[in-house]
């Protein structure tokens, strides 16, 4: 099915930018269009048969091991370094796309309520094992039953196909601050990436600019800043605060 409007903007003026990609003119957001089933992608797929491990030894009969933790330790060091200046004035924390738990296993110390959410049943199980209330499913299809004071979303949002969707209910369960990061095609002083054709599809939906970022959250959230590279080169790290 052809695009005719960007999806975050709702431009007419984009262009394909080679098989089953949409690029904006005005936002200069790039969309690719999917036809496959990304939920089942995201679920069955990309955390089983070696999908998202950098080695066949990060998994164990179905459980993470500690190498899969050590291959995440620094990058999520360097996501508490990020929102420290927020960790102090919330007392809850949701994580969206927990994955196998690094995140929130290192910072849960620092709050009172840590929760969780995913799509992938070998990461629910894993996070159940560690004791998380962990909201199982895609995101816009869930039903939060409290309000966070602190949401963090970490490579994941470029994943999620409905990104309106996403905005709104990040909405209503943020009481104070939205953190997230997405990668980037390229960035500023780093390498550049490329979008691999639709039969070797990523998982990846969206790559964002900072103009898109600002548009598709300026309704709901205050943007409190836009670090780019952010913390996985090249990516978008973006902090925002509940309007």
């Amino acid at each position: 099915m052809e695009i005719k409007k960007c999806v975050v903007c709702g431009s007419s003026d984009i262009i394909s930018a080679g098989g089953d990609v949409y690029e904006c003119l005005d936002c200069s957001h790039k969309y690719v269009n999917y036809t496959g089933d990304g939920l089942n992608y995201h679920k069955n797929e990309y955390r089983n048969n070696n999908h998202g491990t950098r080695t066949t030894d990060e998994i164990d009969n179905g459980e993470f091991t500690q190498k899969f933790h050590d291959f995440r330790d620094e990058i999520c060091k360097k996501r508490i370094n990020l929102i420290k200046d927020f960790i102090g004035e919330c007392d809850s924390l949701l994580d969206i796309g927990a994955g196998g738990g690094t995140f929130v296993n290192m910072i849960k110390d620092n709050f009172t309520t840590v929760e969780c959410q995913e799509i992938s049943d070998i990461c629910v199980n894993n996070l159940n094992k560690y004791g998380y209330h962990t909201y199982h499913g895609d995101f816009n299809d869930l039903n939060f039953n409290r309000t966070y004071d602190l949401v963090t979303c970490w490579q994941v949002l470029e994943h999620i196909k409905d990104l309106h969707s996403f905005v709104e209910n990040a909405s209503k369960i943020t009481d104070k601050y939205l953190v997230l990061e997405v990668p980037l095609l390229h960035s500023k002083g780093t390498r550049t990436r490329g979008i691999p054709p639709v039969d070797r599809w990523d998982g990846h939906y969206h790559f964002f600019s900072q103009k898109s970022m600002t548009k598709l959250f300026e309704q709901h959230f205050e943007i409190l800043d836009l670090q780019e590279p952010g913390i996985q080169i090249p990516s978008l790290s973006v902090l925002l605060k509940k309007k």
